[in-house]
């Protein structure tokens, strides 16, 4: 009976191996001939811009990932940041949008991946100049991490001096400092300083 379970116990761990050994291939796989092979560079250029490789790698993503949402969807996070951090609001918003609903698909609205794609779409909404949209959002946000996480988590603190900023940016100073004073404070606990 306890060979049974050896066996047993060593037969899963060699699938979920497999399984690693598989994705870990695939996105080797994607990188190499996908995201570093994207977009041809214009005759006489001697690159192709960071735009034009992500544009041209989210074509096989789907397909690359099919049956690994998780995966689809970090990559989905990883295009829809780099085009935030590009500028490029307006690229930015669908594969951000692609990973919230594969992370809804498998029920996944508390994992860091998560919190930082709801984040990444209230920057969004930011960047548009959609104030009375992102604020109420990062608020939303912030609320349910520290129902999740307490209000003593350094993600909870981060995403709070951001709420912060975001009252200080649209000139509500007062709840600005209110909120400044509490992310010290709790720094301050968590860190012990």
């Amino acid at each position: 009976r306890g060979h049974r379970r050896q066996r047993d116990a060593a037969v899963l761990a060699s699938r979920a191996e497999a399984e690693q050994r598989r994705i870990a291939e695939t996105v080797t796989d994607f990188v190499v001939n996908d995201l570093m092979s994207g977009g041809d560079p214009v005759e006489g250029e001697t690159g192709t811009s960071f735009e034009t490789v992500i544009d041209s790698a989210m074509q096989s993503v789907g397909s690359r990932f099919a049956g690994i949402p998780g995966y689809q969807a970090r990559m989905q996070y990883a295009f829809g940041r780099s085009y935030l951090n590009l500028g490029i609001v307006d690229k930015a918003q669908p594969p951000l949008e692609d990973a919230r609903r594969l992370l809804d698909s498998v029920g996944d609205r508390t994992s860091d991946l998560s919190i930082n794609v709801d984040l990444a779409l209230a920057e969004v909404l930011w960047r548009q100049h959609r104030a009375e949209d992102y604020l109420p959002r990062l608020k939303q946000i912030l609320d349910g991490l520290v129902a999740q996480r307490g209000p003593q988590d350094v993600l909870v603190l981060n995403v709070q001096n951001q709420y912060g900023n975001a009252l200080k940016n649209s000139g509500r100073l007062d709840e600005a400092q209110a909120i400044y004073e509490q992310v010290i404070a709790g720094r301050s606990r968590v860190l012990g300083a």
